[in-house]
């Protein structure tokens, strides 16, 4: 995910959510997006860093091996972006 605003987006409530909606993952309190910069988001358990989150989803896999979407919506539940594979 990246910003490609001008401005740091705090991503506080944000939630990244895949096709079906049951799974939903809300980004951390307090995190910062800056300007021009990227975070990956891994399905897996891990430390967070400024460039990297960890969704740790114990009930499985998060992604369709056959495609899905991903879905980035904005603390109101506003669609900010998608990507399909």
């Amino acid at each position: 995910i990246q910003n490609v605003g001008a401005t740091a987006v705090s991503m506080t409530s944000w939630v990244l959510k895949d096709e079906s909606a049951t799974h939903r993952y809300t980004f951390p309190s307090g995190y910062s997006l800056r300007a021009g910069s990227t975070v990956s988001v891994f399905t897996g358990c891990g430390s967070n860093t400024s460039t990297n989150l960890y969704w740790c989803n114990a009930r499985g896999a998060v992604w369709n091996n056959g495609g899905d979407t991903g879905f980035l919506l904005d603390p109101l539940g506003n669609l900010v972006d998608q990507f399909g594979y």
